[in-house]
């Protein structure tokens, strides 16, 4: 539920960052992941950051390195940031991994919204 101060007809996007503002990770989160996954790059991103922090979400370096890349390839340039800081925190496997997860999540949550 969002706070009377955040209005019903914000877009979902700005629903999400005022979740996260007030403190609402969780569910911050969640629609977060929600857009991203309806192929949303800002949403995408982040995402990526949540899971870099573990904010509302299990920490996860794979898991932003993956959601981080897609965001970096539809042009997003907060992702890169992202992205590059999550894959020097990984091993050369797991970073071969968050590859995969991303090539992964191209296919399921990018193509599909693209013209």
């Amino acid at each position: 539920m969002l706070s009377p101060a955040t209005p019903a007809w914000a877009p979902p996007f700005d629903n999400a960052v005022a979740l996260y503002d007030e403190g609402f990770y969780v569910r911050a989160a969640m629609l977060f992941r929600t857009l991203a996954m309806n192929g949303r790059p800002r949403a995408q991103a982040r995402l990526a950051a949540l899971h870099l922090d573990g904010t509302g979400v299990r920490q996860s370096d794979v898991q932003a390195y993956a959601w981080a890349t897609i965001a970096a390839w539809q042009g997003g340039e907060a992702a890169v940031e992202i992205r590059n800081t999550a894959a020097a925190r990984l091993t050369k496997e797991l970073l071969a991994r968050g590859e995969r997860v991303a090539a992964e999540y191209w296919e399921l949550y990018v193509v599909p919204y693209l013209e």
